[in-house]
């Protein structure tokens, strides 16, 4: 891999990126800083997808960490929709999924956690949800405020903030 510029690349788009490039460029660091993330949105506020944005009590454009002007204010280079496939430590380089390879000083790891897939049969189906992005709150809901009745499976606190909520919001609806 060739590296190109180096600089700070940060993989992932939550909250943790956010603060990192946030940090670095606070404490003085310049040079190149990138962030790159498969979300479709720019970091944001994650606990309400459980709570009232689930509830419909706040909208998606209360979710942002930051207003649009912070990334280009700051020289950051946002990169949505991009996964990493591979990061090669020795040559300090990532791959990214367009082809393009992003050299770098300092490469910071920040992508979070996924949910585990349900080891059963059905779990594939289109009903069965899982909450970790924006895009999948944004989902669960609509599906949420169409529902008679739900099944939340996991005892973890978005599965129990999830029930919560929708049980809330289920005497309004």
């Amino acid at each position: 891999m060739s590296g190109g510029s180096k600089g700070l690349v940060v993989v992932g788009g939550g909250p943790a990126a956010l603060e990192t490039v946030r940090a670095f460029r606070k404490a003085g660091g310049a040079g190149p800083v990138s962030v790159v993330s498969v979300d479709v949105h720019p970091p944001y506020n994650r606990p309400p997808l459980t709570k009232d944005y689930l509830r419909g009590e706040s909208e998606a454009d209360e979710l942002p960490l930051e207003g649009d002007g912070f990334y280009t204010d700051h020289d950051i280079d946002l990169r949505l929709r991009t996964r990493v496939l591979r990061l090669d430590s020795a040559a300090r380089a990532v791959q990214l999924d367009d082809g393009t390879t992003m050299g770098f000083t300092t490469c910071v790891l920040a992508t979070g956690s996924s949910p585990v897939p349900l080891p059963i049969p059905g779990a594939e189906h289109p009903s069965v949800l899982y909450l970790r992005s924006r895009v999948q709150g944004e989902l669960l809901r609509r599906r949420a405020e169409e529902a008679r009745s739900a099944v939340v499976v996991g005892s973890g606190f978005i599965g129990c903030e999830a029930a919560a909520s929708w049980v809330l919001a289920a005497w309004t609806w």
